[in-house]
């Protein structure tokens, strides 16, 4: 019988040299007696006795401490499989330091049996088994193609809102309807849609608060999902179509492509870029299964998806990888899961969480269940909800179910869920917070966001915290499709469209692609229906040409002077003339977006900076003249906490208002030439504008940091 992906030692064959009922003898053992109690192993990969491993598998182990003081040469790895014969390979020392790793010279061959012993300075550390899995990598790409999200897509839902576009924008990017707008948070909406009728030729875009694009990138033949800032400062998206993880710089060059190793396809859940280097994702394995054997009924031929969970080294090398074969049971799976079917998805793991240095916590849609891992060994700590939950519910009966995206909130360690709540009678999808009481294993519900009327995400979704308090809830498959909402559980800010949404993040961030020379332009207090011209200069540090071709106002009372195109090469600047012109009173705040947008048949990108606009118009002033220097102005501490002192040798001021990132007024107040303003109100952290007057209306401004 022909056996493919692997190969047979001439020389040497499992059966010639007697090896192998004295090679699978052996148990899994650690002993180290040559090396300090301080440097065992803690980590083998794959684990004693594993079943369904890659054939493309590494083998790897890790100490407690780093093998710094010992030579990787010092290592050996005799590895031996029962068609194989005795593997080849080369050692490589992980970026860590303390990881050891086995590169086989070829893969594995399909269903055999693989014994390992590692050697140090001659001394045996470990000796243990592992088999390697049958199912042919074709049939695992037939079944994942099958359900590439693990839910599948409401064809109808696509008409629930209107297909229509703004003038302005490219086909297929979503036009956003506004349903609420109260004060919400300084920042911009992060998206990477999925059209329900297009299943390619999707887009990445980021919005502001208005709903105007300030970035948007068609992604040719592709769907993206999960467009987010990560920790190392970069911006990254998954291409559904290629299986992989794409890394941006802060300009949206992709500088990296990242797959996952040891033979899997990398999954569309989690990619986490840690500050050091590392990556962390997952990958859907499928294997055959006699399911027979585990539940009556069963298909002897199933094909079960488990999880697989990988953190990847600088070098991206596998240092983990943690297989829910080995410590979920297929029969864990919730009630809803047909264990009698010919395609079973047990686990559908969607979201990483690194709590702690050592630690992680994995949701698993369809076990209803939230894990915490420890990323040394791959024990599992703890499992809340589901069949095997260990914490007790207090002063509740509601858990979770078909959750997506389990997060730790970082200003208080509680646990939030975005429940999608299919289980719930009437259905529901919420974002609910738990305090976690580990030493009594006790779970209290801490807070439940949901709308009014409720709306029902039956997949996908996520719940972001910010640090002002507000939560932003990506509602998934339902529709409207993000809320924020504030600290009082009511909602800032509202957008419905009509395309699917992985995830929705907020983030107070622009790219440094353009900058300006002030991030607020204030033209002071004219006269209703007079006029007043202020100049902005944007600088190019991209390293391309950037032609700005278009100028977006989100308030008609401004407008640009200047002619359009406007070219900026690398490193130069270009001026820029705004003229306000208001027809209302009062103070008028926005945007003004300054774009190079780009739209063909093929392409379609917008590359942007705003900056926020600011002015007061009022009735029978009296003389206007120009805002004086800000210099003659001292106003400390800045950034602040509660108070503000403004003082001024020169001028009498008559009032001081501070508004909000997006223009709303959130303090005013009569003043003297020395003042304390008072700001213990409950101001969320930010960025704020404060606009002073004095007794002949010249105006002082200058940005506040909370």
């Amino acid at each position: 019988m022909k056996v493919d992906c692997c190969y047979k030692s001439k020389e040497l064959s499992w059966a010639k040299h007697g090896l192998r009922s004295l090679l699978f003898f052996f148990v899994f053992l650690i002993a180290i007696p040559a090396i300090s109690q301080e440097s065992r192993l803690l980590y083998l990969s794959p684990v004693p006795n594993a079943l369904y491993v890659s054939p493309e598998s590494a083998v790897v182990c890790r100490l407690k401490t780093p093998v710094l003081p010992y030579a990787s040469d010092d290592f050996e790895f005799v590895v031996h499989g029962s068609e194989s014969g005795i593997v080849s390979g080369g050692i490589v020392l992980g970026s860590d330091k303390k990881t050891i790793i086995f590169r086989p010279d070829r893969p594995f061959c399909r269903g055999e049996q693989v014994a390992v012993e590692i050697y140090f300075q001659s001394v045996r550390l470990v000796n243990y088994q592992f088999e390697i899995s049958r199912t042919a990598k074709a049939h695992q790409l037939k079944i994942l193609q099958k359900s590439i999200t693990g839910e599948e897509i409401d064809e109808n839902q696509n008409d629930m809102l209107s297909d229509k576009v703004g003038d302005d924008l490219p086909q297929g990017l979503p036009d956003i309807t506004i349903t609420h707008h109260n004060n919400p948070s300084p920042g911009y909406i992060f998206l990477a849609t999925i059209s329900n009728k297009s299943r390619s030729n999707e887009f990445l875009a980021i919005y502001d608060n208005a709903a105007t694009p300030v970035f948007y990138r068609m992604l040719q033949g592709n769907t993206g999902a999960d467009f987010k800032i990560q920790p190392n400062g970069n911006l990254s998206y998954y291409g559904r179509t290629h299986w992989e993880f794409y890394e941006m710089n802060p300009y949206f060059d992709v500088v990296d492509t990242i797959r996952a190793g040891n033979g899997y396809f990398a999954d569309i859940h989690e990619l986490i870029l840690t500050e050091n280097g590392h990556k962390f994702l997952m990958a859907y394995d499928v294997q055959l299964v006699d399911m027979s054997l585990i539940v009556p009924g069963g298909n002897p031929n199933a094909s079960v998806t488990g999880l697989i969970i990988q953190e990847l080294d600088i070098n991206d090398e596998v240092i983990i990888e943690w297989r829910s074969w080995d410590h979920f049971a297929i029969t864990d799976a919730a009630d809803r899961i047909n264990l009698l079917g010919s395609i079973i998805d047990y686990v559908h793991g969607n979201s990483i969480e690194l709590d702690t240095d050592t630690t992680m916590i994995i949701s698993s849609r369809n076990l209803d269940e939230v894990t915490r891992i420890n990323r040394n060994t791959g024990q599992i700590i703890w499992r809340f909800g589901g069949k095997m939950n260990q914490f007790t519910l207090i002063d509740s009966t509601d858990l979770f179910c078909h959750q997506h995206d389990a997060r730790l909130i970082p200003s208080s360690g509680n646990l939030s869920v975005f429940d999608n709540g299919n289980c719930h009678v009437p259905q529901y999808s919420s974002a609910v917070e738990f305090e976690m009481d580990y030493d009594n294993m006790t779970a209290r519900e801490v807070s439940r966001l949901r709308s009014s009327p409720d709306i029902f995400g039956s997949y996908l979704g996520n719940a972001q915290r910010l640090e002002n308090g507000h939560a932003v809830v990506g509602w998934g498959s339902g529709i409207p499709s993000i809320t924020e909402f504030n600290t009082l559980g009511d909602i800032a800010l509202q957008f419905s469209f009509n395309h699917i949404n992985y995830r929705a993040f907020k983030f107070n961030w622009q790219s440094p692609i353009l900058t300006s020379t002030q991030d607020t332009l204030a033209f002071g207090a004219i006269l209703q229906h007079d006029s007043a011209t202020r100049q902005v200069s944007l600088t190019n540090n991209y390293h391309d040409t950037l032609t700005i071709n278009e100028v977006y106002f989100d308030d008609p009372q401004y407008r640009l002077v200047d002619e359009l195109p406007v070219n900026i090469v690398p490193g130069e600047s270009a001026v820029f003339n705004l003229r306000f012109v208001p027809q209302d009173t009062g103070v008028i705040c926005g945007f003004v977006t300054f774009a190079q947008d780009f739209i063909s048949e093929d392409v379609a990108e917008r590359k942007s900076h705003q900056v926020f606009v600011t002015g007061r118009s009022e009735t029978g002033i009296g003389t206007y003249s120009e805002s004086v220097s800000l210099t003659e102005v001292q106003v400390f501490p800045n950034p602040f906490i509660d108070r503000i002192h403004i003082e001024s040798q020169n001028r009498h001021f008559s009032s001081v208002r501070i508004y909000s990132h997006t223009g709303w007024l959130v303090y005013e107040h009569i003043m003297s030439p020395v003042l304390e303003v008072d700001l213990s109100l409950p101001l969320p952290h930010g960025h704020y504008v404060m606009v002073i007057s004095d007794g002949d209306h010249q105006l002082f401004r200058t940005k506040l940091v909370k």
